[in-house]
């Protein structure tokens, strides 16, 4: 008996230590806040942009405009990340948040641990525009998706064309 409850005790330390251990921090790019990625909602949309990518403009802009919308009508936390790195970058992605003024807040990925943690998703179809090139992810972008609230991918697409929205609304509707 002794030896079961050391076992369990040593176990529960562990796996608490693990948990603290592999949570995800992004940063603001709206105000410089550090934040965990978490997924605590029925259903989280995440949006992998450039504000570099013409595409993934346009993707947040619609996000945007149907965030009201979507936001009334569903339990949901949206996260559009970036993984800006270098100074240069990080200023370029602070200028676009303030001239575009999203719902939604902006995140970097400085470490790519959302990447990294995607990438090792169980249910990532990863024929849809990810590789690995010298032992680095690489996607195409924008990529879009859906969680449900235990981490399973429920939806997922890259690229952006007029009327994806839609699809998305219609797909979360049917959830």
């Amino acid at each position: 008996m002794r030896y079961i409850t050391i076992t369990f005790i040593l176990f529960y330390i562990g796996a608490f230590a693990q948990n603290n251990d592999n949570k995800i921090s992004i940063l603001s790019v709206n105000n410089n806040d550090t934040i965990y990625f978490e997924l605590n909602k029925k259903i989280t949309i995440v949006s992998l942009f450039s504000v570099y990518c013409k595409p993934c403009i346009r993707e947040l802009n619609a996000i945007n405009s149907n965030y009201k919308k979507w936001m009334s009508e569903f339990d949901l936390k949206i996260y559009a990340i970036t993984s800006a790195m270098d100074k240069k970058k990080i200023k370029r992605t602070e200028k676009f948040a303030a001239k575009k003024d999203y719902k939604f807040t902006l995140y970097n990925d400085y470490k790519s641990e959302v990447i990294e943690w995607i990438y090792k998703n169980d249910d990532l179809i990863k024929e849809n525009g990810f590789r690995i090139v010298n032992n680095r992810i690489r996607y195409s972008i924008p990529q879009c998706f859906i969680f449900d609230s235990k981490g399973k991918i429920i939806y997922q697409k890259h690229g952006f064309i007029t009327g994806d929205d839609k699809k998305m609304y219609q797909f979360l509707k049917n959830l």
